[in-house]
């Protein structure tokens, strides 16, 4: 998709589609005037804006559970300020190469090795008419859900990743948690390639919505 940053000073970029890395200025002075301003230093400061724009294509069953698939070409944003950031999609990779939490999220924590994040995000429920398997069962409704999120990182490129999100409006969605361990590959400095396995947990109250039977 197309990638926009803004930096804090609005320097306006000269192009659009190409990946900008941290670069120091190195300013070597010799048999300089006495009359002649110091230089400035160079700012190693992350951009104070980032957005993305694209298309997304997902593969997945029409429903969890169902045997059946499909197949949907999704407009994507991602939009960021300093700690904050907001999109629609997960799978967004920034300018500092971080995984985008789906969602309105804030980074409460960001070190080397641990970055914790805090998300609100949309739950749009199940609609039982969208699924022939479905008929009969009552709509799961669409509900708010609170992400708490965690990635600690290791050395070799691997990583154990944890979150908790409940159903903050009390509207049948229950809680879900997940633990997954990862692994990723620097091929380049602007290209990464990862791997992973992912175990999800749901209370009692968010299978009876999901899997259950009236």
């Amino acid at each position: 998709g197309y990638d926009v940053t803004r930096s804090p000073d609005r320097t306006p970029l000269s192009a659009w589609l190409v990946a900008l890395s941290p670069a120091g200025l190195a300013v070597l002075a010799g048999g300089a005037r006495a009359d002649d301003a110091p230089a400035a230093p160079a700012s190693t400061a992350a951009p104070a804006w980032e957005g993305a724009l694209g298309l997304m294509l997902n593969h997945g069953p029409t429903y969890q559970g169902s045997a059946d698939s499909r197949t949907r070409l999704v407009p994507g944003f991602f939009l960021r300020y300093g700690r904050f950031s907001a999109t629609n999609a997960g799978g967004f990779v920034t300018k500092r190469n971080d995984d985008v939490e789906r969602g309105v999220s804030a980074e409460l924590l960001r070190r080397d090795d641990l970055r914790v994040n805090l998300s609100a995000r949309f739950d749009g429920g199940r609609d039982a008419g969208s699924d022939p398997a479905l008929d009969g069962l009552p709509d799961v409704r669409p509900t708010l859900r609170l992400r708490l999120a965690a990635v600690k990182r290791f050395a070799h490129g691997w990583q154990l990743t944890g979150s908790v999100s409940p159903d903050v409006v009390g509207r049948g969605g229950g809680t879900v948690a997940e633990a997954g361990l990862g692994r990723e590959w620097r091929l380049s400095p602007t290209l990464r390639a990862t791997m992973g396995t992912t175990t999800t947990w749901a209370d009692s109250r968010y299978l009876r919505s999901y899997f259950g039977i009236t």
